[in-house]
């Protein structure tokens, strides 16, 4: 599944959830539009989270992902913006170039 650009509501939550444990990250908090091979498009809850990347490929199916690098800080500022306006979701702008 690719992401369509739209925009989209995350809530905080852990990552991967096939597994126990995982780590910190954003999850989808409502439907999402994405591309499937072969051009058609479906809306739902399909896990496409926004998570830690690898260094050198995505270490994702679907998921939008930051390099290992940014990860933390991009994660720990997002967190601590939606504990200081006390919101459980936050959007996510995907454009096009």
């Amino acid at each position: 599944a690719t992401l369509v650009p739209g925009v989209y509501r995350y809530q905080k939550g852990r990552h991967p959830i096939s597994r126990p444990g995982g780590y910190a990250a954003l999850r989808q908090a409502e439907n999402v539009k994405v591309s499937r091979d072969g051009g058609r498009t479906e809306v739902g809850m399909f896990g496409i989270n926004i998570h830690r990347g690898g260094w050198t490929r995505t270490s994702s199916e679907g998921c939008q992902t930051l390099p290992p690098s940014q990860w933390s800080e991009f994660l720990h500022t997002v967190y601590a913006v939606m504990d200081s306006v006390q919101v459980s979701t936050v959007p996510y702008v995907l454009t096009t170039v």
